[in-house]
């Protein structure tokens, strides 16, 4: 009888592939998880903006998103025109969450808890973008998604309001 004591050397090739490819695809599938955060957020943006924009082409009571960063994650809202000026972090609760671990506007990075940036469109379809509450409106022509290796940037025409997503 043959006194096996250890593993053969394939044996131990075969359980470092499959160690290997285990792993391998662990990492693949949580860049693909983490890629389609910025995706989702990007889309989520745009047609959000774009329901806002014909709602208030459309439509007599004017709606306006926001969209703010607290306890350093992302989120948006809609509201009425009335209450652009309000905090949206008094009302969390109305709140909807981005998965995105980064956003710039106008290559600004937004990670200061409680700013926040409303957006607003005339009936005329034209944006306008209040930071902060302010009545001052700001220029705006990009808001980006990261996560350090993928990039969504959404390019506006303020004139006409209409926003595409770019690559």
């Amino acid at each position: 009888m043959k006194n096996n004591k250890g593993f053969s050397l394939v044996e131990i090739l075969v359980a470092v592939a499959i160690i290997s490819f285990a792993t391998g695809g662990i990492t693949l599938s949580y860049k693909v998880i983490h890629d389609a955060d910025v995706n989702s957020a990007a889309n989520t943006v745009n047609s959000t903006m774009a329901y806002v924009r014909t709602n208030n082409m459309s439509k007599k009571n004017r709606k306006c998103m926001q969209i703010f960063f607290y306890n350093n994650k992302y989120y948006y809202r809609i509201v009425s025109d009335a209450d652009r000026t309000d905090s949206p972090t008094d009302d969390i609760d109305n709140s909807k969450s981005l998965a995105s671990s980064s956003m710039n506007i106008n290559g600004t990075p937004m990670n200061t808890s409680g700013s926040f940036v409303s957006l607003v469109y005339k009936r005329s379809g034209e944006l306008q973008a209040f930071s902060n509450g302010t009545d001052n409106a700001v220029e705006l022509s990009n808001i980006s998604f990261t996560n350090g290796r993928k990039s969504k940037v959404i390019k506006i025409n303020p004139v006409l309001g209409k926003s595409y997503i770019d690559d």
